[in-house]
């Protein structure tokens, strides 16, 4: 099963409260209200998605703290601990880029994939190889992301999310 990789900016600003819209709101005698991507239209800008299954992003980024040591996931331990959490509410894997993070856009978009550490790798962190270690489409989630990197605005992060 395919899952969808979306890309929102947000503001710094706008950061804080991501944990309260992400949080089911409890109603007498209805059921919950579910207010996040409400929330996300509203202080957010859609920057598209990833054409391909959005778990090739997420591998790009395991791959890339793992054989380059360029950690996107959690450099920023307070966004990290809030992408867990919003990963727990949402049941969606969540990351944020900061403007510290745009350093690495240039190093992520040459990244190579070399077919024996890829399979290695995916073994290694549970990923399918057969399905998942297409090197055509490893490299295009790697230039999404060095792309993201490259055009981040000043006091803004993008929320990554893939589920």
């Amino acid at each position: 099963m395919s899952q969808l990789a979306d890309f929102v900016e947000l503001p710094v600003t706008a950061v804080r409260l991501l944990i309260p819209a992400a949080m089911p709101r409890r109603r007498l005698f209805r059921k919950p209200v579910y207010v996040f991507q409400e929330y996300l239209n509203q202080h957010g800008r859609n920057l598209g998605s990833f054409d391909a299954d959005g778990l090739y992003i997420v591998i790009v980024l395991l791959y890339l703290r793992q054989y380059y040591g360029i950690n996107l996931l959690d450099g920023n331990k307070g966004l990290a601990i809030m992408a867990q959490t919003l990963s727990k509410y949402q049941g969606s894997f969540f990351a944020f880029f900061t403007n510290e993070d745009r350093v690495h856009s240039e190093a992520v978009r040459t990244v190579k994939f070399e077919a024996g550490k890829l399979r290695q790798f995916c073994e290694e962190q549970g990923f399918e190889y057969d399905r998942y270690g297409n090197i055509s489409t490893l490299q295009l989630a790697a230039s999404k992301i060095a792309d993201l990197l490259a055009h981040m605005k000043d006091d803004h992060v993008v929320l990554v999310s893939v589920g």
